[in-house]
């Protein structure tokens, strides 16, 4: 009951709740939009025809890059939930989407932009990682427990 009750007056810091919502809004955005994208270049990317491991290798990438907007939401949720695993995904899921950009675009990606993505994923992943931060998540840890299954058992006599 006292770990509940810990739990519930909890005080996210707020860039923990900035960076889990910039994290879910993204992931879904990227999620809805690389399928367009991905109908919307068919016809560019009918010229490579006569390059399948062209059309391969982007395709591929695509794909990747849908599976880490996903995983960036679901790590964005988690986040917000105070979940540990959460932060350590969306660390790992930055520089895995980064790579698929620049698979997809290749050396068309204008530095700036490359920079700033490098930039503000680095700033992200530090601000979860600071002592305020990992205090937050070691403290949102509730040990799980069934003793509310075991209780529900026991006083119907079953």
């Amino acid at each position: 009951m006292q770990s509940e009750e810990q739990a519930e007056n909890l005080v996210r810091p707020f860039e923990v709740t900035l960076i889990g919502w910039y994290a879910v809004v993204m992931g879904v955005l990227g999620a809805v939009v690389v399928p367009f994208v991905l109908w919307r270049m068919n016809g560019i990317f009918a010229t490579l025809g006569g390059q399948p491991h062209g059309w391969n290798r982007f395709v591929l990438a695509a794909s990747c890059a849908s599976v880490m907007q996903i995983v960036q939401a679901v790590s964005g949720v988690a986040i917000l939930k105070g979940r540990n695993w959460g932060r350590f995904a969306f660390a790992l899921v930055c520089p895995v989407m980064l790579i698929a950009n620049l698979i997809v675009c290749g050396v068309h990606v204008p530095l700036g932009r490359l920079l700033s993505s490098v930039y503000a994923n680095l700033v992200f992943t530090i601000f979860l990682f600071l002592p305020r931060s990992s205090g937050y998540f070691r403290s949102a840890r509730v040990p799980s427990s069934n003793n509310c299954c075991i209780e529900s058992v026991t006083q119907d006599g079953g």
